[in-house]
């Protein structure tokens, strides 16, 4: 998964779609990425489900 971010960031500057997509692209994949490293340390992920769980939604 890392490369796979690695290689979308590269495209922004030479990829084949605009740069808007390039750059939507790169963020859908880092945000996998960071999902990927939260549900494999459990103690983060609890500490996050807990923290959403404490703020109240209106």
């Amino acid at each position: 998964m890392k490369s796979k971010v690695y290689e979308e960031i590269k495209e922004i500057w030479n990829g084949p779609e605009n740069k808007l997509s390039e750059v939507l692209d790169a963020k859908a994949a880092i945000s996998a990425l960071i999902n990927i490293k939260i549900f494999e340390h459990p103690k983060l992920f609890n500490l996050l489900i807990d923290f959403s769980n404490s703020i109240p939604i209106r």
